[in-house]
């Protein structure tokens, strides 16, 4: 997913009220290993997902099928967990997704 998210045509940090995007995910992640590079436990408490990401998975793929959207989802939620992997080997990740987002 990183190769696909590195070619946006959007090359510079989200700006502030919107959600994040690769890029300030990125640096985001990046200060927290420099802030502490071995934490015990890294908790995601709350949004995984951003806002609108139901209508927004449904306006890029054309696709209405709840179970296409739920592997997505796995998807997107697994490589956040992979990108803390990849900075925090030995630390515990905790992630506590919000509220359920219906799809449609």
């Amino acid at each position: 997913m990183e190769p696909i998210l590195n070619r946006s045509k959007t090359t510079a940090y989200s700006p502030y009220g919107q959600d994040t995007n690769w890029f300030l995910l990125q640096s985001a992640l990046n200060a927290m290993r420099w802030t502490e590079p071995h934490p015990a436990l890294v908790m995601i408490a709350g949004d995984l997902l951003a806002h609108g990401f139901p209508q927004a998975y449904a306006k890029a793929t054309h696709d209405s099928d709840r179970e296409h959207y739920r592997a997505f989802v796995l998807k997107t939620v697994t490589f956040i967990a992979w990108e803390l992997r990849r900075r925090f080997k030995n630390s515990q990740i905790l992630l506590t997704p919000q509220q359920r987002q219906r799809m449609w």
